[in-house]
């Protein structure tokens, strides 16, 4: 309650009684579908291979997705949060490849929110040189 009162110059004045009521407003939180994920990926599947999706729960038609921090063989897809690789993954190449830990934040700027998300991305090796016998055939 807040009362007022209002004078003019020649000494009338005027009360009244102003009464405040503080709504609450439930803003949901940001979550995201899966806080944590653990995905395998074969190496040598080229660019653009799609790794996983980070998704949050109230599909927002303003969410946005980024990674807290540069990764550079990995990329995602600012308005749909699909990761996909940025190159051809090759282990042989690259023996630090075999396991990234990635942090991904899912941000509405309208709602002013944000949450983030870790997706573990283990890449396996694939047999590039099959063995062979020689001669290829035995008595």
């Amino acid at each position: 309650m807040l009362s007022v009162v209002v004078r003019d110059k020649q000494g009338a004045n005027c009360t009244g009684t102003v009464r405040i009521k503080v709504l609450k407003v439930y803003n949901p939180p940001l979550d995201l579908l899966l806080v944590s994920q653990n995905v395998s990926i074969f190496e040598n599947q080229g660019p653009e291979d799609i790794v996983a999706t980070v998704r949050d729960n109230l599909t927002l038609p303003d969410a946005l997705y980024t990674f807290v921090k540069d990764y550079p063989h990995f990329k995602i897809g600012r308005e749909d949060g699909v990761i996909r690789t940025a190159y051809n993954l090759d282990l042989e190449a690259e023996r630090a490849l075999a396991q990234s830990v990635l942090l991904v934040r899912a941000y509405s700027v309208a709602m002013e929110r944000s949450a983030t998300a870790t997706v573990t991305v283990n890449v396996l090796d694939v047999n590039e040189f099959p063995p062979f016998c020689s001669p290829s055939v035995f008595v």
